[in-house]
C-alpha cells in the first residue's frame, strides 16, 4: 500500500471495469458530503461488504474498512428485524465514542450507502440525503409496511420455540 494510500490522501475507491459509471458514483457520493454538515466520508456498498464508490479523500483501505463495518451493522439490524417480526433493517446508526456517528443505509436491493460523520451531523437531514441518493441510484422510496416474520421453528413467528 502507497504511503498516500495509508494517510488517507484521496485515493478513490470505486472499482470496476467501467471507469465512468464508477467516476458518477463517487461524484454523488462527494455531493453527499458536501450537502450535508458534519459528513466526513460516504460509501456505495453491496450487501456483502464491497466498495462500488467512495467520497473523495478517503483512502482504500479505509473505504473497504468503512465497507465491510457497514455491511455487518445492516446484515444484524435486518436479522435482528426479520427475526422479531420488523423486516429488513433500513436504517442503522450508531454514536461513536468521541462524538461522531456512523450511518447505513439500505440504498436498493443489495446495495446499501455508508456515511461516517461528526456529532454535528443531524441524523434526520442525513437520512433525508441518503434516501435522496439512494433514489437517484434507482432505489425504490421507503419500503411500506415491514414485510411478515419468518417463521420459528416452532412454527410461531418472531418467537423461539
Amino acid at each position: 500500500m502507497g504511503e498516500a494510500e495509508q494517510k488517507g490522501a484521496g485515493v478513490r475507491a470505486g472499482v470496476g471495469f467501467d471507469g465512468s459509471l464508477n467516476e458518477l458514483l463517487n461524484e454523488f457520493l462527494d455531493e453527499l458530503v458536501g450537502e450535508v454538515p458534519g459528513l466526513r466520508h460516504a460509501v456505495l456498498l453491496s450487501a456483502v461488504g464491497l466498495v462500488t464508490g467512495a467520497s473523495r479523500g478517503l483512502s482504500r483501505a479505509d473505504a473497504r474498512h468503512l465497507a465491510s463495518v457497514a455491511a455487518g451493522f445492516h446484515r444484524v439490524a435486518t436479522d435482528a428485524g426479520r427475526r422479531f417480526g420488523a423486516g429488513c433493517g433500513r436504517r442503522t446508526t450508531v454514536e461513536l465514542e468521541a462524538g461522531g456517528r456512523l450511518f447505513v443505509a439500505a440504498a436498493g436491493r443489495d446495495t446499501c450507502l455508508a456515511a461516517i460523520g461528526t456529532g454535528e451531523a443531524d441524523p434526520g437531514v442525513v437520512s433525508g440525503a441518503m434516501d435522496r441518493l439512494a433514489r437517484r441510484l434507482g432505489a425504490p422510496g421507503p419500503p411500506g409496511p415491514p414485510a411478515p416474520p419468518l417463521p420459528s421453528p416452532s412454527g410461531r413467528a418472531g418467537h423461539r420455540g
